[in-house]
């Protein structure tokens, strides 16, 4: 079972081909996560070197 994004627990089994793709659009959401927690993670970083050059100098 598959959670999807409204909480519904959705089978995996589901006689829907799609257009050509396959087995691409089955966790677009993780990609999107991970872009988005390294863009976060690479703001941090430079918010808090920025910050810390500011406190020491």
């Amino acid at each position: 079972m598959q959670e999807t994004m409204e909480g519904h627990a959705m089978p995996m089994l589901r006689p829907r081909p799609a257009r050509g793709q396959k087995s691409r659009t089955m966790r677009p959401t993780l990609r999107i996560l991970a872009i988005a927690g390294a863009l976060a993670l690479s703001a941090g970083l430079w918010v808090g070197g920025y910050a810390l050059v500011r406190l020491v100098w």
